[in-house]
């Protein structure tokens, strides 16, 4: 008799550390998921609800990476950025006055910028299906072993595990992406919606504050599998739920249509065509001139720019800044030579 019990208990043991092991593993290959994409092509429109007087207009944004090299341009504006190698970039145009042949343009060359440190709100939506910012990520991962697998649910067509965390007080800040002040800063719960027969994607994410109320979701819907073998959803969504029901809710909405993802995807791909006349400035060397008849692109100003030299090969700008400050320094010296021995 005391032989069975104790392999009862020891059969109780193992099935616990094996759905212990199953939400550790289903939550690490999400964390995996959210760096899927290395390059492509995405296509998308923005919208935050309800629209206010100051909210943007719907537009279509066309963004292109690989690995490092990325460009963001807004469909029918004339404006690109870009971060290449060895510069940023950011190209603009103005429109044409009357009696112009050519348009007013300028490029602003800088250091290289990751396109991970840029603001979330101007992200494109390369983690869709995913974690959508990295401190999300980042805590799954440092936390996977504390998942626990709560139940099965299908969401949008797509059968998920759910993986469920309670988050105390203390970890709030991290766990978090949105501190909602009286909810989610006390602690709460935060569930997963994993798919691994989908490649770990997660059609959804809830948090919900101590009292087990939903403070917020993330939603991943009309899935579709590229020729790479990933899947991506052509609609993305963040819901923040108003603490009074008779309020609207916040909203942020992609809608996305893919190319290229995970194709190879050339340095030249990111280069901005400059028409003649292209005023450049180029604060990594501290030059300023303009694009020559036969016009350029991006990947000529960064290497062969035409500098302007003064003294000491000075820029212009400079050698004359200096000059005018020796001048006056001159001036002055003068004025007190002659009060001293008048």
């Amino acid at each position: 008799m005391k032989t069975l019990l104790a392999m009862f208990i020891v059969a109780i043991g193992l099935t616990n550390v094996c759905i212990a092991d199953e939400a550790k593993n289903l939550v690490e290959g999400a964390v995996l998921r959210r760096d899927a994409l290395t390059s492509g092509k995405l296509i998308y429109t923005y919208e935050s609800l309800p629209r206010k007087p100051t909210s943007f207009p719907k537009s279509v944004k066309i963004y292109l990476f690989s690995y490092l090299n990325w460009s963001s341009k807004t469909k029918d504006l004339p404006q690109t950025t870009a971060s290449v190698n060895d510069g940023s970039f950011t190209y603009f145009e103005r429109p044409l006055k009357e009696g112009q042949e050519i348009p007013i343009a300028g490029i602003q060359i800088n250091a290289p910028v990751l396109y991970e440190n840029k603001k979330h709100i101007n992200k494109a939506p390369v983690f869709a299906g995913s974690f959508w910012v990295s401190r999300m990520a980042l805590f799954a991962k440092e936390h996977a072993k504390d998942y626990k697998v709560v139940g099965t649910k299908n969401i949008n067509g797509i059968n998920t595990k759910i993986c469920e965390i309670q988050v105390p007080k203390a970890l709030a800040g991290q766990a978090f992406v949105k501190q909602q002040v009286g909810r989610t800063t006390e602690g709460g719960k935060i569930r997963l919606y994993i798919a691994p027969q989908h490649g770990y994607v997660m059609p959804l994410i809830e948090y919900f504050d101590i009292k087990n109320n939903l403070c917020m979701s993330f939603t991943a819907s009309n899935f579709s599998e590229t020729s790479t073998g990933v899947w991506l959803p052509k609609k993305i969504s963040r819901i923040d739920v108003n603490k009074n029901p008779s309020k609207e809710n916040n909203q942020k909405i992609f809608d996305i249509s893919y190319e290229r993802i995970n194709e190879p995807i050339a340095d030249s791909d990111f280069n901005i065509s400059l028409p003649p006349g292209t005023q450049v400035q180029d604060f990594r060397h501290n030059v300023s001139y303009r694009v020559g008849d036969a016009g350029a692109d991006s990947s000529d100003i960064g290497l062969n720019f035409p500098v302007e030299s003064g003294w000491f090969g000075l820029t212009r700008m400079l050698a004359i800044m200096l000059g005018l400050v020796c001048a006056i320094l001159g001036v002055c010296g003068w004025v007190v030579f002659r009060k001293k021995y008048a």
